[in-house]
């Protein structure tokens, strides 16, 4: 606010010797500021400006509280007096520039320098030049938001002091309108959508505006935040129980374009629309490690934190507070499922068309439940059972001696959590692939499928033996093995050879044929660490035993890559993920090799410094942590204090034989460069995982972006060096290829360059969502500082791309 700090403290300091009664004062204290001879007072919004803080000073100070200063009439300013006096105060006894016929364009008209306080700006401007969402008046009060999802909110106050409002007011882009008003002391909502009914709602306990435009209600079990930014953040809590919130995000369009919600147990789930995948769900544990990811579709989120979509044939309510429903229709039945908050399993319900029976089970405990089943069409006629039920929902019973076993539906979604057979299971299990079991036509057929990267790719459909299915997946191996030898110029090594593991011959295994489509997809995403420094093909290799070091799981040195079983190699998202880091150090051997210099160099993009043979991390306060090896000289098992030259010293920098220590995420915290994972023990390593998570597709960048934009702002320079290196530059300088959010490497186009500003930008904006670590519902923009390359001797070309340091 603009005004002068050092008279409004003159102007305290006299109120302070001012008498109770003095009706002069105000006006006094008044001239002390608009000191006609010595001021020039032709700005009015400064002289309002003023006059309110004054004002405002005051109050605070319980200084001359009835001194309450306005601008409701036009011309002029009012002020009344503790005494109850009211005096009206001309403008033109301010400076004759406020009148001036050819400044003010008449009282309050178009061109005046006193805008009619009736008439509210439409948008508030900043300094530099950003629009404001958030309209005030001259007291500070919110009285308009102008929200990213179209909508507008208008508040009121009864009283013109007030700063609670008594109404609140919200229209839609859609035109629904939403009105909370106070009666007293009594809220109560009413929804008015366009040409329906208005729904009123009493049960309002209290609507709340701050200043930044965030409106809150808070209505029995349910509070809502509604930010300016289009989202929105619900916590519910039900009889004393567990908080479920939830985070929703909307878009410009008032579309909802991504949902985060954390359930009482700890876990989450996040919706993401994407324009490359559509609607995306993803869960997690409490620790924040990835459950499962899936396909979903009409997402439809309430205003209690509860949530509806559809997975394949299963339709899934939740409840604000956490109870779970689930609904699965075929043309062969219904089955539905109901959860308690704490993820209990306490109802299912299964209609069957074939026999028109239905099956109702409660009463469920450790395992065991009571089953009623009835003719659906005359539930009068029913029996009773003791029934076995497994969590997913499962179960049997017995009739006459006969076992009848139920799976959760009648579909191959749904079947696929039956027991399949043994002979089929290992099949499956061989060959690195899933199998699922479905009745069609009444055949049971079964169906082998790979996960890759949250793709579901169907491989093979039979209706056995297993004998067959085995031929054909291997069959289907080998194919794809050729065809990702020559798309990438690799080879991979096959049954019957070997390799050096720490100079000792270890056999090789062909790999089975999820193993295959894993390194597919990371290869696709690790261009041009894929070629070698020689230009040989790549050597790939999966080991069939552990080496020596049970710690070790894989390993790149330039011309190949190896994964041995410790490494983890049982789905295809492992070995994307772990081949992924691989070929980064493959990147690494390319990009510096022998080089001393450029290690140093690279090093230094990660905040390492090198001290004698060791490799010491800087901290953010000027400090040095050394590495201690973890078990078999794999990893950190923690990091100690040290000074510059790598002496081990404590924590108050005298030398030590027992030097302060830290864990590697108290470590990782300290680091200037903050490091991608907790698994940094030396820069390579830092540098892996950076550049594995930058390159890992759209979840990974996003994640990676938005829990840490420093170290994801040094990986992107990095990787384009790397390309750059590899590919060259075209005639202009500029590099010829770039890598798009999922990874992959495509023209230098500016397509190609608004796309991946689209996403970086929907990801610092907090309208991408979702993401591990999200960036919850202040919608502050995230800004990368970009640490950029240091310690660089002068003078030296590092990389082709690369300007020269100074």
């Amino acid at each position: 606010m603009a005004t002068n700090d050092a008279l409004i403290s003159k102007a305290v300091d006299d109120a302070k010797n001012a008498k109770p009664n003095d009706a002069s004062a105000p006006q006094h204290i008044l001239d002390d500021i608009y000191d006609i001879k010595t001021r020039d007072r032709g700005d009015a919004n400064r002289l309002k400006s003023d006059y309110t803080a004054l004002s405002n000073a005051l109050h605070e100070q319980g200084l001359l509280p009835g001194l309450v200063i306005s601008d409701s009439n036009a011309g002029s300013l009012t002020v009344t007096n503790e005494d109850g006096k009211v005096q009206i105060l001309d403008a033109s006894a301010f400076g004759k520039k406020l009148n001036d016929p050819k400044k003010s364009g008449g009282d309050s008209g178009p061109g005046s320098d006193i805008p009619n306080p009736k008439q509210l700006p439409e948008r508030n401007h900043g300094g530099d030049g950003s629009v404001d969402p958030v309209t005030r008046d001259n007291l500070g009060r919110v009285t308009q938001i102008t929200n990213a999802d179209g909508s507008v909110t208008t508040v009121e106050y009864e009283g013109l002091l007030d700063k609670s409002p008594n109404k609140v007011t919200t229209i839609k882009k859609d035109g629904t309108t939403y009105t909370y008003e106070k009666t007293g002391t009594n809220w109560a909502e009413t929804t008015q959508p366009v040409g329906g009914a208005p729904v009123v709602n009493t049960n309002v306990d209290w609507v709340q505006v701050s200043n930044t435009g965030d409106v809150s209600t808070k209505d029995g079990s349910v509070t809502q935040v509604f930010h300016a930014n289009g989202s929105v953040d619900v916590a519910t809590q039900k009889d004393g129980g567990p908080t479920t919130r939830a985070h929703y995000q909307y878009g410009p369009d008032g579309q909802l374009t991504s949902v985060t919600r954390t359930n009482p147990d700890g876990s989450t789930d996040t919706f993401n629309s994407s324009k490359f995948f559509g609607w995306q769900m993803t869960s997690y544990d409490a620790n924040h490690q990835v459950i499962d990811r899936s396909p979903a579709s009409n997402v439809v989120v309430n205003a209690d934190g509860g949530i509806s979509y559809d997975s394949g044939n299963a339709h899934v309510d939740i409840e604000g507070y956490g109870a779970k429903h689930v609904t699965e229709t075929t043309s062969y039945g219904t089955y539905e499922q109901s959860f308690d908050p704490s993820g209990k399993l306490t109802t299912v319900v299964r209609t069957d068309n074939t026999t028109g029976k239905t099956e109702l089970i409660s009463y469920i405990k450790d395992g065991e439940g009571k089953l009623i089943v009835f003719d659906t069409n005359n539930p009068d006629s029913y029996s009773n059972y003791d029934v076995q039920i497994n969590s997913d929902g499962s179960y049997s019973y017995q009739v006459k001696g006969i076992e009848i076993d139920h799976g959760v539906d009648f579909t191959k979604d749904g079947l696929k959590q039956l027991p399949v057979d043994p002979d089929f299971a290992e099949v499956a299990t061989e060959n690195g692939v899933n199998v699922t079991r479905s009745v069609v036509d009444g055949k049971i057929q079964y169906e082998y499928s790979v996960e890759v990267d949250g793709e579901h790719l169907v491989l093979l459909t039979s209706e056995g033996p297993a004998e067959a299915d085995a031929h054909s997946l291997e069959e289907l191996r080998d194919e794809k093995l050729s065809e990702v030898e020559e798309d990438y110029n690799v080879n991979f090594g096959k049954d019957g050879q070997t390799t050096d593991v720490d100079g000792e011959q270890v056999p090789l295994r062909t790999p089975n044929l999820g193993q295959v489509y894993g390194v597919e997809s990371a290869l696709a995403r690790s261009q041009p660490d894929v070629v070698t420094a020689s230009g040989k093909p790549l050597e790939v290799d999966f080991t069939a035993v552990q080496g020596e070091n049970d710690n070790k799981g894989g390993f790149a040195d330039g011309s190949r890559v190896v994964l041995e079983p410790n490494g983890g190699d049982d789905t295809p998202d492992q070995v994307m993920r772990v081949f992924m880091h691989e070929l980064a150090h493959n990147g690494q051997h390319r990009l510096y090799g022998d080089d001393e210099t450029f290690r140093t160099a690279y090093a230094a993009q990660f905040g390492f410094v090198k001290v004698g043979d060791d490799w010491l991390l800087q901290t953010k306060d000027g400090r040095y942590l050394k590495s201690i090896p973890g078990e078999g000289g794999v990893g950190s098992s923690g990091w100690m204090l040290t000074d510059k030259d790598g002496n081990p010293i404590d924590a108050n920098g005298n030398p030590s034989s027992n030097p302060q220590k830290f864990t590697n995420d108290e470590a990782r915290d300290l680091a200037l460069v903050r490091p991608a994972s907790g698994y940094f023990p030396n820069p390579a390593e830092a540098g892996a995982e950076a550049t594995s998570k930058f390159r890992g597709g759209e979840q990974s960048r996003a994640e990676f972006l938005a829990s840490n934009p420093d170290t994801y702002a040094v990986a992107k320079q990095v990787d384009q060096l790397d390309i750059n290196k590899t590919y060259g530059l075209d005639a202009n300088g500029q590099p010829k290829y770039i890598r798009n959010p999922d990874g992959i490497l495509v023209a230098n186009t500016p397509e190609n360059q608004a796309a991946v500003k689209e996403f970086e930008d929907s990801v610092t904006s907090g309208s991408f969502g979702g993401v591990a670590g999200g960036l919850g519902g202040n919608g502050q923009k995230i800004e990368p500082k970009g640490f950029g390359l240091v310690d660089l001797k002068p003078g030296v070309d590092y990389m082709p791309a690369m300007e020269k340091a100074g």
